[in-house]
């Protein structure tokens, strides 16, 4: 199972479901207790920690408990992974490498929604994570995560882009809706497509959106 901080009513990642677990040492060790607690009860066989967007002023707070946790739980046999976002400070890894069984590199989000179109995860970039990565920790511990999803960035006439994130299944379903070609780029080896819509704005009239997928 994966234990994440993701706010469902947000439909983000919220640091402040975090912090007070964090920070505050009575707190976590009641929390770790509790989920290990669960993790006997249901008969799992470890967790995996999916902790993103962190406010955190250092990566202290997040190492202890990574670190009371890997202890907690290896005492009961359990494994122990984490997920780490590439390119972000909110991560020890030499420090996360020495409390998981396991480390889940998120190579990806090359290009995303606050960039402007690209690759999601280029090969060769990818590569290049992965190399950084394994300088840092046992390059045995690294477990590659793949991108299942992608962005569509739309233009309109006055070039404002706007994005939002997309499923696998919801791009390829709104190529074929679309009738655009799918492209498969052989530098980047990602999925790419574009095509051009109008919709009707407010005054009756309609503007012409471009989109990249």
């Amino acid at each position: 199972p994966m234990l994440s901080n993701y706010n469902s009513g947000k439909k983000d990642f919220d640091a402040t479901l975090l912090h007070e677990i964090l920070n505050n040492a009575a707190k976590r060790k009641s929390f770790i207790a509790q989920l290990a607690d669960s993790l006997h009860h249901y008969q799992l066989n470890g967790v995996n920690i999916d902790f993103e967007e962190l406010k955190e002023k250092n990566k202290e707070p997040l190492n202890i408990f990574q670190k009371e946790l890997y202890e907690t739980l290896h005492a009961k046999g359990l494994t122990v992974t984490t997920d780490v976002a590439v390119d972000n400070d909110d991560y020890d890894f030499k420090s996360l490498s020495e409390s998981n069984d396991y480390i889940i590199l998120m190579a990806y989000d090359q290009y995303n929604d606050a960039s402007n179109p690209g690759p999601v995860s280029a090969q060769k970039w990818i590569e290049q994570k992965v190399d950084e990565a394994a300088k840092k920790i046992d390059p045995k511990k690294i477990i590659l995560g793949i991108a299942g999803y992608g962005y569509k960035w739309t233009k309109d006439d006055e070039g404002k882009t706007t994005v939002a994130s997309i499923t696998y299944d919801e791009a390829i379903n709104l190529a074929k809706i679309k009738k655009a070609p799918i492209d498969f780029d052989n530098d980047t080896y990602n999925l790419h497509f574009s095509y051009t819509d109008q919709e009707p704005t407010d005054d009756s009239t309609f503007e012409t959106l471009h989109h990249q997928v």
